[in-house]
């Protein structure tokens, strides 16, 4: 008999931990018409396993066949149980086939229970519906049933031509396209099955990927590309502002020029940092970035460069090595945001300072602003931050920063939406607190948000209509 493949049904579900409260899902072998596999209809309560018959035998990959296509294949058959590579075995639990023509071999069955009660993981032995639900965990123990040790060097990405198979039903030529089995990325899902599906998140520069050969390149080499990523990729990386490099090892190039000596693109911590953190798409600098005056300590650690504050004065690099601490900011994690601020400033002359009153007396411009605006002339437009104004705001409110999180924080214009121009955009992107308040107007009973007199609070229909 010719080599055949087996009837895989695995889907995500069963490459994701098994869950008692979920609901289990219909087996379709439940419902069809009996006849297809068996030659005569089975009787419910009278047959058994010894005396229920079959159109050909019990482990034939042909009965399975006739429904599921070969491409669907993620496991080659009728090889013998436990003759792969040393380190593997065969298993005692998983059964090879038992009539004579494929006795000690591995057919279908060897990992799926067709009668399964539970669709939900491909109908595989061992897992929720199979006789013998809970028995295996997850993929890996399931895999590692029969591949022993040899499951985690079993990549198929660096095996060279040896593990073609394992995506395409036949060796690739040159010059000639070759398809990847109709599994798509379920082949994936078998070596990365808790890789969830939006782990792409901060990361994704192309917008919202279906498959994982948008962004990966499977015939790419490990060692020079730990995540396989594809050409298209990264060249939209390299130029996106919104891809978040930090503590990802396969995106050293937002820092650096290469990974030999770890050059990095520009000396100028500030300025490398504010091209992604100064663009406008993403919360940017906290602080003005000057000399220590006399009277404030930074706290030993924090490194300055001659006697002023850098980026990495407050924040970590991001390295794939270092601790995941909130926001990188050094010495933490703080209860509340204005935490770090305590470490060099003093609460008390917080307490009495009022920046509003004070800008409303003309004094203290820079507090926000890099140059003091002139009346009459600068707009929303023209003016330039010492940081990103939302932080800036919540250095003081920071109580409203939850609140801040839950309605517009750093988002975007809304899609379709209009904004007033006298509601003002971070660089004409981004709603920010002084997108709603007027930082510059006395008033403070109504917030001081924009257009509102006498607690008329209807400046959310100037951008939201409602039925």
């Amino acid at each position: 008999m010719r080599r055949t493949a087996t009837v895989v049904a695995i889907f995500a579900g069963f490459l994701m931990q098994p869950t008692p409260a979920a609901a289990t899902v219909q087996n379709v072998h439940n419902t069809g018409v009996c006849t297809d596999c068996h030659g005569e209809t089975p009787r419910f309560g009278i047959d058994t396993r010894k005396t229920v018959t079959f159109r050909t035998a019990a482990d034939d990959p042909a009965l399975c066949l006739a429904c599921h296509s070969p491409d669907e294949a993620l496991h080659p058959t009728l090889m013998p149980a436990g003759s792969g590579p040393e380190g593997g075995q065969r298993s005692v639990y998983l059964p090879a086939g038992s009539s004579p023509a494929f006795e000690g071999k591995i057919v279908c069955v060897s990992c799926h229970f067709i009668h399964a009660a539970d669709g939900r993981h491909g109908l595989l032995r061992g897992f929720p519906g199979s006789p013998d639900p809970r028995y295996f965990a997850s993929w890996e123990a399931f895999c590692t049933e029969c591949h022993g040790r040899n499951l985690l060097g079993r990549s198929p990405h660096r095996t060279g031509e040896k593990s073609c198979a394992f995506c395409h039903q036949s060796k690739p030529k040159p010059g000639r396209k070759q398809e990847v089995t109709s599994r798509g990325g379920d082949l994936c899902r078998m070596c990365h099955g808790t890789i969830t599906r939006n782990h792409y998140g901060e990361t994704d520069p192309l917008g919202e990927r279906t498959e994982c050969v948008g962004c990966h390149a499977p015939h790419e080499t490990s060692a020079e590309n730990p995540s396989l990523l594809n050409a298209e990729f990264l060249a939209a990386a390299r130029e996106s502002r919104a891809v978040h490099p930090h503590f990802r090892k396969a995106f050293c190039f937002g820092c650096h020029e290469n990974t030999d000596d770890y050059t990095l693109l520009s000396e100028d911590i500030n300025h490398l940092c504010n091209r992604c953190h100064a663009s406008g798409e993403i919360p940017g600098n906290f602080h003005p970035l000057k000399k220590v005056p006399a009277g404030i300590t930074v706290p030993k650690g924090w490194p300055l460069t001659d006697g002023a504050l850098t980026c990495l004065t407050c924040h970590e690099q991001g390295h794939e090595d270092q601790e995941r601490l909130p926001k990188m900011v050094r010495g933490g994690p703080y209860e509340k945001p204005r935490g770090p601020c305590w470490r060099c400033h003093d609460r008390q002359h917080f307490k009495v300072s009022d920046i509003h009153r004070d800008i409303n007396e003309g004094k203290r411009c820079e507090f926000c602003h890099v140059d003091r605006p002139e009346p009459g002339k600068d707009t929303a437009g023209t003016v330039v931050f010492v940081a990103d104004p939302d932080l800036s705001c919540l250095s003081c409110h920071e109580e409203s920063y939850e609140h801040m999180k839950s309605h517009h924080g750093s988002t975007r214009k809304p899609p379709g939406g209009t904004v007033p121009p006298e509601m003002p955009l971070y660089k004409g992107r981004r709603i920010m607190c002084a997108t709603c308040h007027n930082p510059h107007v006395k008033e403070s009973s109504t917030h001081k948000l924009r257009g509102v007199v006498s607690g008329d609070y209807t400046i959310c229909t100037y951008c939201h209509l409602f039925e």
